[in-house]
């Protein structure tokens, strides 16, 4: 698949199916193969909470991004729901269970990429995903129990960055 991939015989649509597919099995090869160079990949969020967040440039920092998530953590099944295709942007709309290998845990998460395409290859990736909920889920954050959140007992609000609470 990996030579159609390369000589552009495969639709935009085609090629990001098959991007989650590769992600999905972990095989990084193909993955970059679609990759701009210079491609911008960025998971937003709080690097601090979540060490996956932030941008990569390029195809080695992008490759050791794919390893280390990897290593954290095994897809246990994904669907794509919808693959919408403007001119040169799209967007992905997923849905995974995910297992933390540290945690033995697993979770479904749902998620939203964005891609722009230069060409026929992927120039920028941007994914959006509950950083909250991955924080807690890898044990990188604790919730504040119930009864301790101001606001619940008919006292003062509280801002959502009070809620969780990085562990140390």
């Amino acid at each position: 698949m990996s030579q159609r991939f390369l000589s552009g015989v495969l639709s935009r649509h085609e090629r990001l199916k098959a991007v989650y597919s590769a992600w999905a099995l972990g095989q990084f090869d193909l993955l970059l193969s679609i990759a701009t160079p210079d491609c911008e990949f960025r998971f937003n969020g709080n690097p601090v909470l979540n060490p996956l967040s932030g941008t990569r440039v390029g195809k080695e920092a992008i490759a050791e991004l794919f390893a280390t998530f990897h290593a954290a953590f095994q897809l246990k099944g994904m669907e794509v729901h919808s693959i919408i295709i403007e001119g040169s942007n799209a967007a992905v709309h997923w849905r995974a269970r995910l297992y933390h290998r540290r945690t033995n845990g697993s979770i479904e998460c749902e998620c939203c990429d964005v891609f722009r395409f230069e060409g026929e290859q992927i120039k920028r990736f941007t994914g959006f995903y509950d950083t909250a909920t991955m924080a807690l889920f890898t044990g990188r954050a604790a919730a504040v129990p119930e009864h301790d959140i101001p606001g619940l007992n008919g006292t003062k609000a509280i801002s959502s960055d009070q809620l969780v609470s990085p562990l140390t």
